[in-house]
């Protein structure tokens, strides 16, 4: 999981004292590995900033989709990842979110991969167009280099699930990889109220 800003690198060294885990940071990227003593994402009620779809204006450009208003997305459940495409942990929970995609899109699901790219060569629109072809992206990705809709979230973390219900109501949020079992389950039980 990469963090943001330096406030959460040091909440999550001294929470990596507390439980025997070790933080490093490597390069300038200020890539954060954790220990397997630290929980590497947290599904915590209420954990986010929101608690409905925020909107989704003032991202540079939308790849793969005309822009979405948050508001014409009601009655459909939706799923918001925040990713990166150097990123090693986006790049490791990218199949699970394409996955997602792929098995509920026809039954309601939207899924939204807002890219907010924190190294140089991420904000080539040019590299991200060729990175959603390798990567297989092909849901909305509203790319996001000013850190608006980021901000509107108020998240913090590369990368970040949110899951929304057909009212638009967040039921779900998590920061870095893992919980795709619950993440799955939700969407379908989301799907079917």
């Amino acid at each position: 999981m990469r963090l943001f800003n330096s406030q959460f690198l040091a909440a999550a060294t001294v929470a990596a004292l507390f439980t025997g885990g070790a933080l490093v940071l490597t390069g300038a990227s200020n890539r954060l590995v954790a220990s397997p003593a630290i929980a590497v994402g947290a599904a915590v009620a209420g954990s986010a900033a929101i608690t409905t779809l925020p909107a989704l204006d003032g991202a540079a450009t939308w790849l793969n989709s005309a822009p979405l208003d948050a508001s014409a997305l009601k009655g459909h459940v939706v799923v918001v990842d925040f990713w990166t495409f150097l990123c090693s942990n986006c790049q490791a929970a990218l199949p699970h979110v394409r996955q997602l995609d792929a098995d509920f899109r026809d039954k309601g699901l939207i899924t939204i991969g807002v890219h907010t790219p924190e190294l140089a060569p991420e904000r080539d629109i040019n590299n991200v167009k060729k990175a959603l072809v390798k990567l297989g992206v092909t849901y909305p990705v509203p790319v996001d280099p000013e850190f608006t809709i980021w901000n509107r979230f108020g998240n913090r973390y590369w990368p970040s699930i949110y899951i929304f219900d057909k009212t638009g109501k967040l039921r779900y949020h998590w920061d870095g990889e893992g919980d795709y079992a619950e993440q799955r389950a939700l969407v379908q039980r989301l799907l079917a109220e």
